[in-house]
């Protein structure tokens, strides 16, 4: 987007994008590298707070599920449901010009979306970085498991199982 189509309320929230480099040995693409974003400089008008269970809440299911017959337990990583999720509120990020290879912005055309040497980004979907995907991601598959339709005596829980037991994150 240009500059000049950011909402004026919203140009103090631009936030920055942060490039992480990683090298994982033990995985199939060992060279991985990221974009996140820089969520502290983003002012969300609503609450954040999601649950985040604690050793007590890991252990009842688990032992309960253990301790009855034929009882199922199932559990998932919703890393694509996260980055996937719509916001509602789009956020807005920046991107100095001089990390994006000249082929691929002369390419693109995006020198005309410059604006004092940086591109402006709009985001409407879930991406690293922003907190309030993880809290529009749970309230989403909260609200979209109650309303399934099958088996009835089955309960669902959001709870983020991040930062337990000396997990690295959430």
């Amino acid at each position: 987007i240009t500059y000049d189509e950011i909402p004026e309320n919203r140009g103090k929230d631009i936030t920055y994008i942060r490039v992480v480099v990683d090298i994982r040995e033990i995985k199939r693409e060992v060279y991985h590298t990221r974009i996140t974003l820089g969520g502290n400089t983003i002012q969300y008008p609503h609450s954040l707070y999601t649950p985040t269970a604690d050793i007590t809440l890991i252990k009842t299911p688990i032992n309960s599920v253990i301790s009855t017959q034929n009882a199922r337990f199932m559990t998932m990583d919703i890393n694509n449901f996260y980055l996937g999720t719509e916001m509602g509120r789009s956020e807005y990020l920046l991107i100095p010009m001089k990390l994006l290879p000249n082929k691929y912005a002369e390419a693109n055309n995006l020198q005309k979306y410059s604006y004092e040497n940086k591109m402006y980004w709009e985001v409407n979907k879930g991406m690293y970085g922003l907190s309030k995907a993880g809290k529009l991601a749970a309230d989403k598959l909260f609200s979209a498991s109650n309303a399934y339709s099958g088996y009835h005596n089955t309960k669902f829980s959001i709870v983020r199982y991040g930062n337990v037991m000396g997990s690295r994150g959430s």
